[in-house]
């Protein structure tokens, strides 16, 4: 029974593998039971040897569960090829190796599928393609699909040929244990030796399930669609493609699937390229240093994706990271795109959790980058670069490159220090629009947007934003915060667009502390900092910010830096309403930043403020810009008060330049410009404008009586119902400020006419006869509203009211005519005078001896008679 057993399992072998007779006398030769590393396993001998390389060529390559299949390696074979000519896919459900070190190359254009117990056993490097031959440089092809008897192919295999319309998948589901790594973590499914690469080149490649490893190596997968030619280059035991760029490409597809490519020392890269790259479920690619390891010269790989499309969802992440008490710098995260799609809770992320630094994020899409939604324990979806608490390094910085962006529904960028380093940048760079929409949930950790800080226990700066774009909205809460809660300083945020700013409730914050939901938020806890805001700098057409947006560069209670800076240009309007606030407040001991707007109007509406206030250190200033308006309306403000926390502190200046423009507001809304101070000096109030209207300077004095106490405490302008302005010090009337309303300087009597002496009687220069035979003559009337074409015709609605007629329900005094001497004329023929004109058929006027009827135009035009203009004058 034992012999037959044996002889079963011989037969099976050779109907899994079955070799073709393409080699001759070369062709492979299946050996069964060979004792390879202990164990028996079936060892694949013969093929056809070209100085280095080593030909094998099979009808049928198919390795059963359980079994091991082993490639015989000669010495001096760097590179094994095999290839399979008949029509069937390979299954590869067991192990399969090579008995040296040699690379290894497995050709079926049909098809590949590794099992879920699939395993790889190899010195080299390996690659699975569904090519139809494997080039070698100028000596020619190792072909599947027109085999021939390789001649001179000495060379290194050069490129992968592809001629089919659709090339055959490669799939993979392994997920059998496959060892330990350095870091002493158990690895899963299809795995090459440390430094080696691992290459899937296809049709549709597809991770359903399966993983695949290499500990400082290289992993490559790519999908390619009909005919073309893929570069192969070939170094040692490391391989790498390289593709065309007119080259078709197909999908890869990672579903609840892994790629780890973690390094010890260097190395350790991933790289994408298909059609439609797409991840889902809890899928993950690594790179990065693993735990515990690494030098001060170790180097991260990178993870490159190139695709028309690229999307995440689910728990998919792609990390590039240096590990807890790992050494060394990680990788970057590139994709090169179409477009991008992240959605619930899928992430980029970049960070350090040992000594060094985190790499750079950069996204370059043609169209459009798309980040959405949080998963269902309310993780967002994002983009993050972070130096984590107990590192030593940078955060890298996030670039993105697009025809627009979007971050909706609690996804956002991130970049952070908490430990010894500086927070990254985040650059933003769009052909088109970009949205910020917090949309609609009632989720308080919906924080959606972009986010820098320096966190608590952090200690570098934190990092700058810059957003260029066509147009900027935020709504609904989304935010831009460049914050510090520690010892370094927040970040600046640099906003550059063509066209216009929304803030629909969003918020621009570069704050010092924090004490709302943003950042570091423990609850409802104020969070104090040492470091300074940061300044915030808009450019755009014009700004408008509604419904509660902000835009602060303030400090918390308990903090010790200054505010930060705003700096906002725009060419058209600025319009803040419905509770909408411009702020460089500092609640702390620091001072107060400055606020700056250049614009052609600014509008505040309904309780919207400007404010440059500190609690206990000297106000910002405010200077405004302006070509032709500022309207304040509805209890709005604009401040620069000092000492709010009844302390001391100078209060800041006001500057408000219209030369050309006017300053309104409306008399009983309550709407002030104050630069008060509460025990330092008052501010200065400096208006510039060609008018000022509804709104009046208020000494201390006239405040007090208004308000009918001296009060300190209740010496506010907001407690009056006018429209107020103000610069004084609330407790010391000896230091109040400056109110200074410069108009324009005018002189009555410029422009006036010079009048003749002599009084002209102009009774001799009027003809009573205007239509003087042989004689051309004319009537010119000037002045307001006119004359309508015809005596007859209605009198327009814009004629002027001239007080010369009589009511007739007046009675009318007969006169006698005034006779004067005037100037004859020389007799002439009697002509009558026309009373009336018509159009003939030509277009002619003809002048009638009788008036002409007139039919009025229609039934909304009605004749306006003297006594109906007298009524409406």
């Amino acid at each position: 029974m034992g012999g037959l057993a044996i002889a079963f399992s011989h037969i099976s072998v050779l109907a899994q593998i079955t070799p073709d007779e393409t080699l001759g006398n070369e062709r492979s030769i299946i050996t069964p039971n060979v004792h390879i590393q202990g164990t028996a396993a079936d060892q694949i001998d013969g093929g056809a040897i070209r100085g280095s390389n080593l030909f094998h060529s099979f009808h049928e390559f198919n390795i059963q569960e359980g079994q091991r299949v082993y490639f015989a390696n000669p010495a001096g074979i760097n590179n094994i090829l095999s290839r399979v000519t008949g029509n069937n896919p390979s299954n590869i459900l067991g192990t399969l190796g090579v008995n040296g070190s040699a690379n290894l190359f497995l050709m079926n254009p049909n098809g590949i599928i590794f099992g879920q117990n699939a395993r790889l056993d190899l010195g080299g490097s390996f690659v699975a393609s569904t090519a139809n031959a494997i080039k070698f440089g100028e000596q020619g092809f190792f072909s599947a699909t027109n085999p021939e008897v390789p001649l001179l192919l000495t060379v290194n295999p050069s490129a992968f040929f592809f001629n089919q319309i659709q090339p055959g998948k490669i799939e993979n589901i392994s997920i059998a244990q496959s060892g330990f790594n350095q870091a002493g973590s158990r690895v899963f499914g299809l795995r090459v030796l440390d430094g080696r690469s691992l290459i899937l080149l296809g049709g549709d490649v597809i991770l359903n399930g399966g993983r695949l490893n290499t500990e400082g190596g290289r992993v490559e997968l790519a999908g390619i669609a009909g005919s073309g030619t893929v570069g192969l280059n070939v170094d040692g035991e490391k391989l790498n493609l390289s593709f065309p760029e007119n080259i078709q490409k197909t999908d890869v597809s990672i579903i609840d699937g892994s790629i780890e490519a973690g390094t010890a020392d260097k190395g350790g890269s991933i790289f994408i390229n298909a059609q439609n790259f797409t991840m889902s479920g809890n899928s993950i690619l690594f790179a990065g240093i693993n735990e515990g390891l690494g030098t001060v010269n170790s180097q991260a790989g990178d993870i490159n994706i190139t695709s028309e499309t690229v999307s995440l969802s689910g728990l998919s992440t792609i990390f590039n990271t240096v590990e807890s008490n790992a050494i060394g710098n990680g990788g970057n995260i590139t994709i090169q795109a179409g477009s991008l799609f992240l959605t619930d809770g899928a992430e980029l992320i970049a960070e350090t959790y040992g000594q060094g630094n985190a790499g750079n994020i950069t996204v370059q899409v043609r169209d459009r980058v798309a980040s959405d939604g949080m998963d269902n324990e309310g993780n967002p979806t994002g983009i993050l670069s972070n130096v984590r608490p107990g590192a030593k390094g940078n955060a890298g910085d996030i670039n993105i490159t697009a025809g627009s962006f979007s971050l909706t529904n609690g996804a956002r960028l991130q970049t952070n220090t908490r430990s010894q380093g500086n927070a990254g940048n985040v650059i933003i760079q769009v052909r088109d629009r970009v949205d910020f929409d917090a949309v609609s949930t009632s989720d308080v950790n919906n924080f959606t947007g972009i986010f820098t800080a320096v966190g608590t226990d952090g200690e570098g700066k934190g990092g700058d934003i810059y957003i260029q774009a066509a147009s900027l909205d935020l709504r609904n809460g989304a935010q831009l915060t460049a914050n510090t809660f520690e010892k370094g300083d927040a970040g600046n945020i640099k906003i550059v667009v063509s066209d216009r700013v929304s803030f629909d409730g969003g918020y621009i914050l570069g704050s010092s502390g924090a004490a709302s939901s943003v950042g570091e938020v423990r609850g409802n806890t104020i969070i104090p900092a040492i470091g300074n805001g940061g300044n915030i700098e808009i450019i755009a057409k014009s700004l408008s910010l509604t419904n509660g947006a902000g835009i602060a560069a303030s400090t918390v209670p308990g903090s010790q830096g200054d505010a930060g800076n705003i700096n906002l240009v725009t060419d058209g309007k600025v319009v803040l309403q419905n509770g909408a606030a411009i702020i460089v407040d500092n609640q702390g001991n620091g001072k107060g930043g400055n606020i700056d707007i250049q614009a052609s109007s600014l509008t505040l509406n309904n309780k919207s403020a400007i404010s440059a206030e500190t609690a206990s250190n000297t106000g910002g200033n405010i200077n405004f810009k302006l070509e032709n308006l500022l309207l304040l309306r509805r209890e709005t403000k604009i401040s620069t008060n000092a000492g709010i926390a009844q302390t001391d502190g100078n209060g800041g200046n006001i500057i408000i330049n219209a030369p050309k423009g006017f300053i309104v507001a409306a008399p009983n809304e309550n709407s002030d410009i104050t630069a008060n101070a509460f025990q330092g000096s008052g501010g200065k109030v400096t208006i510039n404008a060609a008018g000022i209207f509804g709104i009046q300077p208020r000494s201390r004095q006239e405040l007090e009586g208004l308000l009918q106490t001296n009060d300190p405490t209740k010496l506010d302008p907001s407690q009056l119902t006018t429209s107020d302005i103000t610069a004084i010090s609330q407790t010391n009337p000896s230091l109040n400020g400056e109110i200074n309303l410069n108009r324009p300087d005018t002189d009555p009597s410029k422009g006036l006419a010079e009048l003749p002496l002599n009084i002209v009687d102009v009774s001799g220069l009027i003809n009573q006869n205007l239509c003087v035979a042989a004689q051309g003559s004319e009537f010119i009337m000037t002045g307001r509203g006119g004359l309508p074409p015809s005596p007859y015709d209605t009198i327009s609605a814009n004629t002027a009211w001239e007080d010369w007629l009589i009511s007739p329900h007046q009675t009318q005094p007969t006169s006698t005519p005034h006779n004067s001497s005037r100037q004859q004329q020389p007799a002439s023929l009697k002509i009558i005078e026309a009373q009336g004109w018509v159009k003939n058929t030509n277009g002619n006027v003809i002048l009638t001896a009788q008036p002409v009827t007139v039919t009025p135009k229609g039934t909304w035009l009605h004749p306006q008679d003297c006594q109906m203009l007298r009524g409406n004058s």
